[in-house]
């Protein structure tokens, strides 16, 4: 006998063409809106509901909260998303599944799949990813810095719950400015994309940044807003998926292009700044290291662009060894710590080294920056308790760098974050000793510049 589903649509043309669609594999009813589906469902007791959200009489959250009292019937619901709040609420309600309209025939029979199982007929499919690999499937990007494409290559999603992402744009298709304010006003911060198309974006985002640096017609404004986005998103994407051949040749490309920028002091600072402020510390932190350290490293009379280039990726990368160990880890603060999460977290210096070493064009230098980054000048530092003539110069500014972006951007959640200002006077007053006396002496002239 075939499944029922109840196809619950005001615009008649689009249920219609459902109904076409659908008969091919189910027995299909329809209705025009929410208040005759009660009837319908009622009467004919439907396997499946497929519902508009926004409807005349009832829409589609409203009929899913009556639905919940009544009975337990799995719904997908269609919305082109000018409703994303009560798409939200409908996802907290316990709907089945979503669907960005215009969607294809295969998206919507890969839905009523997963409900009602896969043909018995079928020669059976791979394995899908349990729901707890859900999140680790997708990067976002802040929805402030996204930049539009004509076309895009890839698909969109937003994050509606725990571990429920939504396209609300496919491959080829693309999201307007006009579109892009709409969500931002719904309260949507960020956008996902799928890992696997990660990469294009992160390329295309440094061939803009090339063009950027290149214009004399675009201001200074402009041009840090973009390469802290791109930045970031370099970040992400290492922290993610490791450093390959393809993501270093676009860091490279990134910092070469970014890096007479970033040194102006004012105009770094600006960013740093902004940066503070940022929803997302980890890449945030990342991205303030890496600029700030190139700043110490040009007050120090660093001149040499392979040099500036290597402090500049250190600064990039040199936490990369912590994308293995859980967030809900590195939030707690030291004395939270249990014995063997301390232990987990000073792992990360010598994670950081093995990642980095995987890829033979990284410069040692970078490597050694990840791993020596918790080293001080008293030789009580991690992981080798090392003296500070034993570590590196440019890890030594790195070293600096991070505390100081540690005050201004905490990843602890109770942690007032401080000014530059006011971390660097508290790094000046109680733990100066720590660290190389050159580089703190240029990190303070570079402050009193801006």
């Amino acid at each position: 006998m075939k499944k029922k589903i109840l196809v619950v649509e005001d615009d008649n043309f689009f249920r219609e063409a459902l109904k076409m669609m659908l008969s091919k594999y189910y027995e299909v009813i329809e209705a025009p809106h929410g208040k005759q589906a009660k009837e319908l469902i009622i009467l004919a007791q439907p396997d499946v509901i497929l519902s508009d959200i926004q409807m005349p009489f009832l829409n589609g959250v409203e009929l899913l909260e009556w639905l919940n009292e009544y009975k337990k019937i799995p719904i997908i619901l269609m919305t082109g998303f000018s409703k994303i709040l009560e798409t939200q609420k409908a996802h907290d309600l316990g709907v089945s599944n979503f669907l960005a309209k215009p969607f294809e025939e295969s998206e919507l029979l890969d839905r009523l799949n997963k409900i009602f199982g896969p043909d018995p007929s079928e020669e059976k499919k791979p394995e899908e990813k349990k729901e707890s690999d859900v999140e680790d499937q997708f990067c976002k990007i802040s929805i402030d810095d996204f930049i539009s494409e004509k076309e895009t290559d890839y698909g969109i999603f937003v994050k509606v719950g725990e571990k429920k992402f939504i396209k609300i744009a496919h491959k080829g298709g693309k999201l307007s400015e006009d579109k892009i304010q709409t969500y931002k006003d719904k309260g949507i911060n960020f956008l996902y994309i799928k890992q696997n198309d990660f990469a294009k974006l992160v390329g295309f985002s440094v061939q803009i940044t090339r063009a950027l640096g290149a214009s004399g017609r675009v201001d200074k404004e402009k041009k840090m807003r973009f390469m802290k986005y791109t930045g970031e998103m370099i970040v992400q994407q290492g922290y993610k998926l490791g450093v390959d051949d393809y993501l270093f040749a676009n860091t490279k490309d990134f910092l070469t292009s970014s890096i007479d920028i970033f040194s102006e002091d004012n105009s770094s600072f600006t960013l740093l700044e902004s940066l503070a402020s940022h929803s997302d510390a980890l890449y945030a932190h990342a991205v303030s290291v890496s600029i700030l350290s190139v700043l110490i490293g040009k007050q120090m009379g660093i001149k040499s662009p392979q040099t500036i280039f290597k402090l500049a990726l250190g600064g990039l990368f040199h936490d990369i060894g912590e994308k293995e160990i859980p967030t809900e880890i590195l939030k707690k603060t030291r004395t939270q710590l249990t014995h063997q999460e301390r232990a987990l977290i000073e792992s990360h210096t010598t994670r950081g080294r093995d990642i980095l070493e995987l890829n033979k064009a990284i410069p040692s230098e970078v490597i050694l920056i990840a791993y020596e980054h918790h080293e001080d000048n008293n030789g009580q530092g991690y992981p080798q308790g090392l003296s500070k003539e034993r570590i590196h110069p440019l890890t030594r500014i790195v070293s600096l760098a991070n505390a100081v972006v540690e005050y201004v951007i905490p990843v602890h959640e109770d942690q007032t974050p401080k000014t530059f200002k006011e971390a660097i006077d508290h790094i000046d007053r109680f733990k100066r000793v720590s660290f190389d006396q050159e580089a703190f002496s240029a990190l303070k002239k570079t402050l009193k510049k801006v």
